[in-house]
């Protein structure tokens, strides 16, 4: 009998990085340790830890349920599967892989349109709900085609970057793996090809040229995220 797949990893997850590293190349794992800067931040975590949860008590929870549904997709809980280039690196089935875990889960995969495996094969062949997570090209041209792909793929949501003007800057060592090569890249392949010039313009003309939900990736301000539902995501 299978064991739950819960009981193979650890909880912790510093126990669960290093468990992740024994199983990575080691280009792989500078790749995935070093995140969109070098030395990378902890602010996000020790943040987090400030919060503390106040629980109510005597109530009845014989039934509960964390399934929420965001943007005509149900999910069973309100956390997304972030999306993370190269995952091909870690598993030889890549984005394929982590679109059956988000499945599993019950959870929604955001593809990265950095993918090692082009982004409409994952959502043509998950079993759960996919949305693309896109960078605006510096080549206004390409987006109109790029959003006619993710609606024809079957993608619930586009998931537009907007804190990303410049490509990362990340630890040397690593090579990126050389798989599926999104068109924006290839046409840019010595350069940065992430626009600098989006603006919340740029959201509205992409939310003009789509039926589907759009969503903006990178916001850390209320009056950010009010710019944003204003100029249609």
């Amino acid at each position: 009998m299978t064991a739950p797949i819960g009981s193979l990893l650890p909880w912790d997850p510093l126990e669960l990085a290093a468990a992740a590293g024994r199983h990575l190349s080691a280009e792989a794992a500078i790749y995935f340790e070093t995140t969109a800067v070098f030395p990378p931040t902890h602010d996000n975590e020790s943040a987090w830890a400030q919060w503390r949860f106040a629980p109510r008590v005597a109530r009845d929870v014989a039934e509960v349920s964390t399934a929420v549904e965001l943007l005509g997709t149900k999910m069973g809980s309100p956390i997304l599967l972030a999306p993370c280039a190269y995952a091909g690196h870690a598993h030889p089935e890549g984005e394929v892989a982590v679109a059956r875990a988000a499945a599993t889960a019950g959870s929604t995969f955001v593809v990265s349109s950095a993918a090692g495996v082009e982004p409409g094969d994952v959502a043509r062949g998950a079993s759960g709900p996919c949305w693309l997570q896109v960078y605006v090209s510096r080549d206004e041209q390409q987006v109109a085609p790029m959003l006619a792909r993710a609606e024809s793929a079957g993608f619930r949501a586009v998931v537009v970057t907007v804190d990303a003007p410049v490509a990362s800057i990340r630890r040397s060592g690593y090579v990126p793996d050389r798989g599926y090569v999104d068109p924006m890249l290839r046409a840019r392949p010595h350069a940065s090809p992430l626009n600098p010039s989006v603006t919340w313009s740029t959201i509205e003309r992409i939310a003009g040229l789509t039926s589907l939900p759009v969503l903006v990736k990178g916001v850390l301000r209320a009056d950010d995220a009010r710019a944003a539902i204003d100029h249609g995501a």
